[in-house]
């Protein structure tokens, strides 16, 4: 929040006043304020980001929500709830994939939580998901991803990039089976074999 939407937050939770978009006139208000950050605010006090009044009118009474990786078993509990909502059909997680639930340091908190159980829940076509398929999904949200390095190249360059790296992760997906490889991407096999070749891509290990 800016300084100086700081200083009207401030003075309206003083003064209890509030003057509306285009109004002309001001008016009485009986609010309470519920605030939620993920920032140091003490930090920013210091830094001059943060209005130290400010943060003394807000902080009448602090929560402090633990991250995901301090939850402990609430995590199989939100990824079995995650799960739930992710599919029609019945799935569950194995043990080696609770494991890996568990261990993980989850740095983007439920969201990552959530999108690592959906990802899952759409790739894996049996009903139990297994710790490789969550470490392929954890993995991949925290890939950084080429498309942003292809978008710095010219649009020919960049059309090249993107449909190697297209042919790579069929490859990859299909364990190195072309004629599959073909299937997935709807192309016929001998235009997959041209393409392969014109970029220089062998079977992934």
């Amino acid at each position: 929040m800016p300084l100086e939407m700081q200083a009207k937050i401030l003075r309206v939770l003083q003064d209890k006043v509030v003057m509306p978009v285009g109004g002309q006139s001001s008016h009485q208000v009986d609010i309470r304020v519920v605030a939620a950050t993920h920032q140091d605010l003490a930090k920013k006090i210091d830094n001059g980001g943060f209005r130290q009044d400010l943060y003394f009118r807000l902080n009448a009474l602090s929560i402090r929500l633990p991250a995901l990786r301090e939850r402990g078993s609430d995590i199989l509990l939100l990824a079995e709830h995650f799960l739930r909502q992710s599919t029609s059909l019945p799935k569950s997680l194995s043990a080696a994939a609770a494991k890996v639930l568990l261990e993980h340091s989850w740095p983007g908190n439920v969201r990552e939580l959530e999108n690592v159980i959906r990802s899952s829940s759409l790739t894996v076509r049996g009903a139990v998901i297994d710790a490789n398929d969550l470490q392929m999904a954890v993995a991949e949200n925290h890939r950084e991803t080429p498309i942003d390095n292809l978008l710095e190249l010219d649009f020919h360059s960049a059309v090249s990039g993107f449909e190697k790296l297209i042919l790579e992760k069929a490859l990859k997906k299909t364990n190195g089976n072309r004629a599959e490889a073909a299937r997935l991407l709807n192309i016929h096999r001998q235009l997959l074999y041209a393409k392969l070749k014109e970029h220089g891509i062998s079977e992934p290990e």
